[in-house]
């Protein structure tokens, strides 16, 4: 056990020391020194490495602590002992977890893509009719561990049938974004989504009670780097930014309403006319 605890720890200050670098060539590229000027397909490479190298390890070491608990559930222990090396392994796999999100937070791979895309004018979209009543609900179905182990009542209204003309897979983006954020901002309070139309507009609003966002920030959530919630949050500040081209792409909106304290609400709104 104490084996692996050194070997973890060894393994995150790596990681750490990775994550240092790679932000520092981030850096140097950003001033546009001539040395790391990538192009786009080099920056594309260089991420899809870097988040491999960075995910691999963290992976083996989950999949063996997983493996060590169900021996420990299998062998003859006495209650206490096992109770402890159970705890023990508990421990360090919550601890890798949480270093895994904030891995995938400082190396935001899809994240980084997309702003390439974005800032090149390559953001490919591709409208096609989709029913947004199934995919809201099917989004809902495939976050509701995460809802749950949050502690997250999530009240439900969906209108039925409401067609869209979208890209289903980025408009899954953008949902599958704002609910994260909840999950991330208001554990263990309720939580509603409503999806609804007005004549040729399909409405798609969240709701939640968490710390809301304070006024001067409101008009800055969805620029690149900037955070829905507190400074304190792990994360670059891609989702939001992201999710706005999206939106824009398929010719909608997407808004906020505040108040610190009182929580927040989200809607997207989205053309029903192609």
């Amino acid at each position: 056990m104490l084996f692996q605890i050194i070997i973890a720890l060894a393994l995150a200050l790596s990681l750490i020391i990775v994550i240092i670098v790679l932000r520092l060539r981030l850096a140097e590229y950003k001033r546009g020194e001539d040395h790391f000027r990538l192009t786009m397909l080099e920056q594309n490479k260089f991420f899809s490495i870097v988040s491999h190298e960075l995910k691999s390890p963290l992976t083996a070491i989950l999949l063996s602590i997983q493996n060590q608990e169900r021996i420990l559930n299998s062998i003859e222990l006495s209650g206490v002992t096992q109770n402890k090396l159970l705890q023990a392994s508990n421990v360090i796999s919550k601890e890798i977890k949480t270093f895994a999100s904030l891995v995938n937070s400082l190396v935001d791979l899809d994240g980084l893509l997309d702003i390439s895309k974005i800032s090149a004018g390559e953001l490919y979209i591709d409208r096609k009719m989709n029913n947004l009543s199934t995919l809201v609900e099917d989004i809902i179905r495939r976050e509701k561990p995460q809802l749950e182990l949050a502690k997250i009542q999530l009240e439900i209204l969906i209108q039925e049938n409401v067609l869209v003309p979208i890209d289903k897979l980025r408009i899954d983006q953008v949902i599958s974004n704002l609910l994260s954020n909840i999950i991330k901002y208001a554990p263990g309070k309720p939580a509603k989504l409503i999806l609804s139309t007005t004549g040729d507009m399909a409405h798609l609003s969240l709701y939640d009670q968490g710390p809301g966002i304070p006024l001067g920030s409101q008009d800055i959530i969805f620029e690149r780097f900037e955070r829905a919630g507190t400074t304190a949050s792990a994360g670059l500040g891609l989702g939001l930014f992201i999710s706005k081209h999206i939106v824009d792409a398929h010719h909608g909106r997407i808004k906020v309403k505040s108040m610190p304290g009182s929580g927040s609400c989200f809607t997207i709104e989205l053309p029903m006319i192609d």
